[in-house]
């Protein structure tokens, strides 16, 4: 009996590190998204181009690997999918437009308090009650994207671009959730097929309604970027996040989701020569220490 609890725990203890490992590739590939969108902008596209596309091709590629199991899917999971990706839509059209009006580090700031969103709605609607080391967690991770945020927390102050960044971070909370449901029926690949697939759907009607060109110039250098969009930080981080939710979790998924903003940082270092400072590796030893303690 003993030895049966034994490997029960053992089992279990390697579920949470396979699942925390996803997680924080998940977060990996969701930061390089801000290097290759950034790099595509300056080729002329706009952010919606570059959306639509992306997710576009991404629904293409996880259509293909999941394609015998979608013929059977019943009519609810069609349901569950539009919401899926109406609220993946929302949640990136949201934060773009919080970016057009308020700092980048204050944006991200209100958009990844999302975590204590997931942990707020699981404890009021599914009665969840969230633990002291996921407090504590959830805390220190504030902390963190505080420190990284800087400055721009106090400067640069706009109602509307509050408004979209909040509205971001109870979208992509809602989507968290509404995706360890929808995992609980349904394997990693049918779930971003049918998510990307409604958001694309989402993107296209925004381009229509906003008249916003779809053109994509056929150039060595954009094709390269966009297919690194989409197989990197769309293909390889969606799939990673909902395999990490099946070990874990929305509630600590999304707490080790937010090295996300410190990769982001060390990227743009690396890759785009921008400035790092001391604050922002205060912040990122800062979150390091949140997954810790949610691990342990």
């Amino acid at each position: 009996m003993n030895h049966n609890n034994a490997a029960s725990a053992a089992n279990k203890d390697q579920q949470i590190v396979i699942g925390f490992l996803l997680a924080l590739l998940s977060g990996f590939s969701y930061s390089t998204e801000a290097i290759a969108a950034k790099l595509l902008y300056d080729h002329g596209l706009s952010p919606l181009t570059v959306l639509t596309w992306r997710f576009l091709l991404a629904a293409f590629i996880f259509i293909l690997w999941a394609r015998q199991q979608l013929l059977s899917l019943h009519y609810n999971h069609y349901r569950l999918f539009v919401l899926l990706g109406l609220f993946q839509a929302v949640t990136v059209l949201f934060l773009f437009y919080a970016f057009m009006y308020i700092p980048a580090g204050l944006a991200a700031f209100l958009f990844y308090l999302y975590p204590t969103l997931v942990t707020l709605m699981e404890t009021i609607f599914l009665g969840i009650r969230p633990n002291s080391k996921r407090l504590l967690a959830l805390f220190i991770t504030l902390i963190g994207l505080i420190i990284i945020a800087g400055p721009s927390i106090t400067i640069g102050f706009s109602w509307p671009g509050l408004l979209y960044a909040l509205a971001a971070a109870v979208g992509n909370a809602i989507f968290m959730l509404l995706s360890d449901r929808s995992l609980q029926d349904l394997p990693v690949a049918v779930v971003s097929a049918g998510t990307t697939t409604t958001a694309t759907l989402a993107f296209l009607a925004a381009s229509a309604l906003t008249h916003t060109s779809l053109s994509f110039p056929l150039e060595g250098t954009c094709i390269g970027l966009m297919l690194f969009l989409v197989l990197v930080p769309s293909v390889l981080a969606l799939s990673c996040l909902l395999s990490a939710i099946t070990y874990l979790g929305p509630g600590r998924t999304a707490i080790v989701a937010t090295t996300e903003p410190f990769f982001t940082t060390l990227l743009g270092f690396i890759i785009l020569g921008e400035h790092l400072y001391v604050r922002e590796i205060i912040g990122g030893i800062l979150i390091v220490l949140a997954v810790l303690i949610e691990r342990s």
